[in-house]
């Protein structure tokens, strides 16, 4: 899979990282995908515990490898966890109403962003148990990390086996 992420939503996305640490930001991932795009693949698709759930709904980009993504735009989110410096959860009224947005278009919700404040752009074991939707998009921003590894996007994999990094990700920009 490859990914392009325009210079803006880099920003954007730091920008929020810096002004809310040390709690972690978060939102979603908008944008379009060239070849196919799955809305519902129930076998991508693993729940808490291990279970499918019943299925997606529409709006949500479940994507292969070898696809292109490029995000379109990023819709910021509170971040409703109840330990905000070591874990993110998404808003539900931000997943809903940005999933009724993209219904009827081009664009999809394609995954998630979240930032590490006082870690590495890679997945922690905490992101790995909230990564139940196997083919999203996570990018993670470490906003006080050197340039060269302040950003780190990456897929899920299917039922819940981890991350696979994505190439063509965002790129820092100089401070």
């Amino acid at each position: 899979m490859r990914l392009r992420v325009p210079r803006p939503l880099v920003i954007q996305i730091e920008q929020a990282a810096r002004r809310q640490a040390p709690r972690e930001c978060c939102g979603l991932l908008i944008g379009r995908v060239s070849g196919r795009v799955s809305d519902h693949v129930s076998d991508r698709i693993t729940g808490p515990g291990g279970g499918t759930p019943a299925g997606l709904p529409r709006g949500i980009g479940v994507l292969q490898t070898g696809q292109a993504a490029v995000l379109t735009r990023q819709v910021p989110s509170p971040n409703q966890s109840t330990r905000p410096q070591r874990r993110f959860e998404i808003d539900p009224q931000v997943l809903a109403s940005t999933l009724a947005s993209v219904r009827d278009g081009q664009e999809r919700v394609l995954g998630v962003y979240h930032s590490h404040p006082r870690g590495a752009a890679l997945p922690s074991w905490e992101d790995a148990r909230g990564a139940w939707i196997g083919g999203w998009l996570w990018l993670i921003v470490a906003p006080h990390a050197p340039a060269a590894r302040r950003w780190g996007a990456w897929l899920s994999l299917a039922h819940g086996r981890g991350f696979a990094p994505v190439a063509g990700g965002p790129r820092a920009r100089a401070r």
